[in-house]
């Protein structure tokens, strides 16, 4: 067996056969497959140097066990690991087992001590690393051997015959049903002992971590010094938690135990103390003498050091020495002596949250107080203070406040219709930062809504003679919780005069009116939706009976709702009576207008402004078009729900589109000004204008009107021809040649170039023995001409710029002659062409006329 880097894998079935076996190689390595179970009484077989000892196997948590009777030695710098798994592989010591280390390393391990006399026979420090140990079903595991000094340790005092359990990493040790006695406990970060159901005892100093309702045994003549962090105790004093039970016994009065106060103060508790710790209860044995004695990081001269305890109890026979200390205790049974003041402490810890009113009417405004909050605790005589917190039952918080006395308040207004439960948590604390917390459910009852109008017109409504006249278009209503109206008045509050004054209502099927002469008051009844009686409220008219109504005098016209329970606002607009006026006007036309195929629709009279003399609205409008084309469409915005009809005669090339209902100025002038105009014809006629005939009718039938012209184009903007003079244009018979276009003007959008140009004379022309027309153009420019005697027209042609053709024109002469020329007025009619391909595109007729005289 001498061989160096040995590794020895043991199966199970060998066990028995590796009796006194020595492995002396360094770095020698024994592998224990899982389910080896040791069965000799002797010990493990001795391997020297540092070796480890690796448990393998095939699955997750591969055990080896020690069975009763036989004693597992771990020989001085030996390492037992988990070889290959992440999960912990068990090391089990069965009832009568022992196991025996001497300065091991335990890693990745779970320990386990099952059963009475489930021993570990420790000679030396022990480490676990990412390990665990286990007492359970009543062991008890002695880590405390009597006859080993362990010097140079800070933690222990020089001659101290004690035994040493380390841990690290994640390691701790968990009892449960067992004991665990020791002489020292040390531990690293975020280590913990864990105690649940068994005891744990300690005979050296130790720092600590214990679980709520643990108990704790300190052994005579030791002192235990709680320097370190409590499990389920934090050191934020608004979330303090006490510890379990501590329980001191087994001294005597010649060898007393002391508690000696190291932790981190934890805050005011109670009375403006500082804590250093505190716990759930505080006991001592019989005939124990405890003293608490006031560590080196704080002063006791300084007056304000105290332990807290919920309960305190000292036996008869017991002494409790504060030693400068202070205690404050909830409860507590003292039969024996306490050296020191014990201060009994009223318990006022919360256990309910009372509201004592939760419902709040709907509508109040912000800040409405709702109830009073209260707190249930053993003690009556506590002082709270109450906040709202996050956690369930909270998400409507925001909605709500509490002040310095408790009172809850709204922080909004409340819509029974919108929402009518919010949830809200209440905590309430004590002096001593104890608090407890209680969701609540707040109701918001349901009142009725009144019925709302509004927007009614600001400007007086403008009557006119004998007219009827609507009061208003626009009033506008609204109820929160009714569908149904039962009612509604309408007074002439001011002014009323009852020989003249009348307001008139057309019944419909279910709401009625009844006028009263005395009161100048309209009551319309009948139970209808309420977007009927708005309709109703606009219907109403007032009229003048007289002849000569008073027209200095401005009414005051009221309306008012109901519904089955309650009124609505009040809302006034003024009247004025007007003398019969002039019709209305209707401008903002332009001269011609041409929608271009393809292009987007043509806004037809996009600045039209109508003006009422009287003011009074109008009654309808009507666009009339004449050369009406099959492709030829109309289309407007009917914002204002204006009723209308449109009509197309093909045959008469004709259309009409009617608007009718009373209704604003402003409200038409917007309708109209929508109208756009578009042709969707493959080959649209543009021979032939669309002329739009507009006109509107105010409420005394009086009538204004205004046309718009409309040219269609195939797409090639054609050319224009401007005369651009409007003097008198003379010639006397058989007198020079004169210029009949000198100031002319020829332009075109969309084409440099243009083809040609005809003058010819339409009216009034002659070419007989008697007298002979003529018009003449001196080629040049590259433009040729040529007159057709027969016709009197003249063609100018060419390709060439269109200024060219300007200048041409301008050069135009006519000139007559003969014995007897007739003095009729000659007209002269100008068309240019335009180059636009595939076609080209031709002017408009320019037309001048000229006077003749011998």
């Amino acid at each position: 067996n001498r061989f160096s880097r040995n590794v020895l894998r043991i199966d199970p079935n060998l066990v028995p056969y590796l009796k006194g076996n020595t492995f002396e190689s360094a770095a020698s390595i024994v592998e224990l497959f899982g389910g080896t179970t040791v069965l000799t009484s002797l010990t493990w077989p001795k391997i020297t140097n540092l070796s480890t000892y690796r448990i393998i196997g095939a699955y997750y948590q591969q055990n080896i066990t020690v069975n009763s009777g036989v004693t597992l030695k771990i020989e001085a710098g030996t390492t037992i690991t988990n070889a290959y798994h992440n999960g912990y592989d068990k090391l089990i010591v069965l009832a009568g087992g022992t196991l025996a280390a001497d300065s091991t390393t335990f890693t990745g391990m779970n320990i386990v001590f099952s059963g009475l006399q489930a021993k570990a026979n420790i000679t030396s420090t022990v480490t676990l690393i990412d390990t665990s140990i286990t007492a359970q079903n009543g062991a008890q595991v002695v880590l405390a051997p009597t006859l080993m000094t362990s010097t140079g340790n800070s933690s222990l005092n020089s001659g101290d015959r004690l035994g040493r359990l380390s841990l690290s990493d994640l390691s701790r040790v968990q009892i449960d049903g067992g004991k665990l006695l020791m002489n020292d406990l040390s531990f690293t970060t975020s280590q913990s002992v864990f105690v649940s159901g068994g005891e744990l005892s300690l005979q050296g100093k130790s720092d600590l971590n214990l679980v709520r309702n643990a108990s704790l045994n300190v052994s005579p003549g030791r002192t235990l010094q709680l320097a370190g962090s409590f499990l389920g105790t934090t050191t934020n004093s608004d979330e303090f938690s006490p510890l379990g039970t501590v329980l001191f016994k087994g001294a005597t009065n010649l060898v007393p135990l002391s508690l000696e106060a190291m932790s981190r103060d934890l805050g005011d508790k109670p009375a403006g103390m500082n804590h250093n710790f505190a716990f759930e209860t505080l006991s001592l044995g019989i005939s124990t003498y405890l003293m608490l004695i006031d560590a080196s990081d704080n002063s006791p001269s300084m007056g304000s050091e105290a332990v807290y305890v919920n309960t305190l109890i000292v036996p008869r026979g017991s002494t409790l020495n504060l030693n400068s200390l202070k205690l404050y205790a909830k409860s507590m049974i003292v039969e024996g002596n306490v050296i020191g003041t014990v201060t009994q402490i009223v318990d006022t810890t919360p256990t309910n949250v009372n509201l004592d009113l939760s419902t709040i009417p709907e509508n109040q405004p912000s800040g409405t107080a709702i109830g009073l909050l209260t707190t249930k605790a053993p003690n009556s005589d506590g002082r709270y203070t109450y906040s709202l917190v996050s956690g369930e039952g909270s998400q409507d918080n925001s909605g709500f406040s509490i002040d310095g006395h408790g009172t809850l308040f709204t922080t909004t207004r409340f819509d029974f219709e919108l929402k009518n439960r919010y949830s809200i948590r209440v905590r309430s604390k004590n002096q001593y930062e104890e608090s407890c917390e209680k969701v609540f459910t707040i109701n918001v009852s349901n009142l009725n809504d009144a019925p709302v109008l509004y927007e009614i017109e600001s400007t007086a409504v403008r009557a006119v003679g004998v007219l009827m006249t609507p009061v208003t278009s626009s009033l506008r209503v609204y109820d929160q919780d009714s569908d149904y109206w039962t009612g509604a008045t309408i007074t002439i509050s001011q002014n009323y005069l009852h020989n003249q004054d009348q307001l008139v209502f057309n019944n419909t099927s279910k709401i009625s009116s009844r006028w009263s002469e005395e009161t100048g008051t309209l009551k319309l009844t009948g139970t209808d939706t309420v977007s009927n009686y708005r309709t109703a409220l606009r219907n109403v008219l007032y009229h003048n009976l007289s002849s000569s109504p008073n027209l200095l005098l401005k009414r005051t016209i009221v309306f008012q709702a109901n519904d089955d329970r309650s009124f609505s606002n009040s809302i006034a607009r003024e009247l004025t009576v007007l003398p019969q006026s002039d019709p209305p006007t209707v401008s903002g036309f332009t001269q011609l207008l041409t929608f271009v195929k393809g292009a987007t629709p043509l806004a037809v009279i996009p600045n039209v402004l109508i003006s009422i003399p009287s003011e009074t609205g109008l009654t309808s409008a009507k666009v009339s078009i004449s050369n009406w084309q099959a492709g030829d469409r109309l289309e407007f915005s009917n914002s204002y729900a204006l009723q209308h009809s449109f009509t197309e005669d093909p045959a008469n090339h004709t259309a009409t589109l009617s608007m009718t209902g009373f209704d604003v100025l402003d409200h038409y002038q917007k309708t109209l000004r929508s109208l756009v105009f578009w042709n969707v014809a493959g080959n649209p006629v543009t021979s032939v204008q669309r002329n739009f005939q507009v006109s509107v009718c105010d409420f005394l039938q009086n009538i204004g009107s205004g046309s718009q012209a409309v040219a269609v184009s195939d797409g090639n903007a054609k050319p224009l021809v401007t005369v651009n003079d409007s003097t008198l244009l003379t010639y006397r018979v058989n007198s020079p040649a004169i210029s009949i276009m000198k100031n002319a003007l020829v332009t075109d959008a969309d084409s440099y170039y243009l083809t040609s140009l005809t003058v010819q004379i339409t009216s009034g022309y002659q070419y007989d023995s008697f007298g002979k027309d003529t018009l003449t153009f001196a080629n040049q420019f590259g433009i040729t001409s040529s007159f057709n005697q027969l016709t009197g027209l003249l063609t100018l042609s060419g390709v060439a710029y269109v200024g060219t053709y300007r200048e041409a024109l301008r050069l135009v002469k006519f000139s007559t002659s003969g014995s007897r020329v007739s003095t009729a007025p000659r007209t002269f009619a100008v068309i240019a062409t335009d180059d636009f391909m595939p076609s080209h595109g031709s002017s408009l007729v320019a037309l001048r006329t000229l006077s003749v005289t011998l």
